[in-house]
């Protein structure tokens, strides 16, 4: 499992619990400390933490993921093509133009056959999350 974005590692837990063997997360240095350390304190010790610019994509030397979680990154940085590799995505669209829609076009629709809107996040601007599936 990839969360891209990681900020505090939440996902990556949670990933973990729910059977992940692995999980990276992929973020700026500052939030990838936090999470190491907070993950750390909580026994979670099969998660890793790679710092990478996401603004120049994802580096491939970090293996492809079965699962990405790509959570309200979109108005910060673009999509990674990495991000496309994976056979499932969970989307949280935050870009300015595109997160009040319920369906998805270019580039998701070249990728994935189902595209499934699966509601809006409730903790600020009710950004469109979907579930990307091949």
């Amino acid at each position: 499992v990839w969360d891209i974005g990681c900020a505090g590692g939440f996902f990556l837990r949670y990933a973990m619990d729910h059977g992940a063997k692995r999980a990276i997360g992929v973020d700026l240095p500052e939030p990838l400390e936090a999470a190491f350390h907070v993950g750390n304190f909580l026994g979670y010790f099969n998660i890793d933490y790679v710092y990478n610019d996401l603004r120049k994509g994802i580096d491939s030397a970090i293996e492809k993921p079965d699962i990405a979680f790509l959570l309200s990154m979109n108005y910060h940085v673009p999509i990674p093509e990495r991000v496309f590799e994976s056979d499932i995505v969970i989307f949280e669209d935050n870009g300015k133009d595109t997160r009040h829609l319920r369906q998805l076009s270019s580039p998701w629709t070249g990728h994935y056959k189902i595209l499934e809107f699966v509601g809006r996040g409730e903790d600020h601007g009710q950004k469109s999350v979907y579930h990307c599936k091949r």
